[in-house]
């Protein structure tokens, strides 16, 4: 295996085939892309941690069924592969999460409304759990997912 030949290896985890979660490389590291990126230019750099206290932040935007799947997938990293995802917090308003692509550029940005009820909610999981870690699931595809459940099921 290619991974042999380094001492590690820096991935961007969605890149990664999911099934390697299964089966972890010792020299593979998984890295979000932001913090890749900041690696890449020399401004962070990158500690190896052997498994981080997870907390889960669900913005309030959210609705019942899309909210229980995403738990569901909690539960399942945790039975499946042992991850310690230790407590899941709603914020308190929804964080309004707006994402657009630059039509001259098809470059994909956005921006979060309502930022302040996301640090609110990390501190209460930091309070309550001592995580070192924090996954955060906002909400922004609704009304595209919603529109195309109701063309799904033939409700036009």
């Amino acid at each position: 295996m290619i991974f042999s030949y380094f001492d590690s290896i820096n991935f961007f985890i969605i890149v990664l085939n999911a099934a390697m979660l299964c089966w972890p490389v010792p020299n593979v590291l998984y890295v979000v892309g932001y913090a890749l990126d900041r690696f890449a230019e020399g401004l962070w750099a990158l500690q190896l941690v052997h498994q981080n206290r997870v907390g889960l932040v669900l913005d309030a935007a959210i609705e019942g069924e899309l909210r229980l799947c995403h738990l569901q997938v909690a539960d399942a990293t945790r039975a499946s592969l042992g991850l310690p995802v230790l407590e899941y917090i709603v914020t308190d308003t929804p964080l309004l999460v707006e994402k657009w692509v630059d039509p001259k550029s098809g470059q994909s940005t956005g921006r979060v409304k309502h930022p302040d009820s996301l640090p609110r909610a990390v501190q209460t999981l930091v309070n309550r759990t001592k995580v070192n870690a924090v996954a955060v699931v906002g909400c922004f595809l609704m009304k595209m997912l919603k529109t195309w459940m109701i063309i799904d099921k033939g409700w036009v």
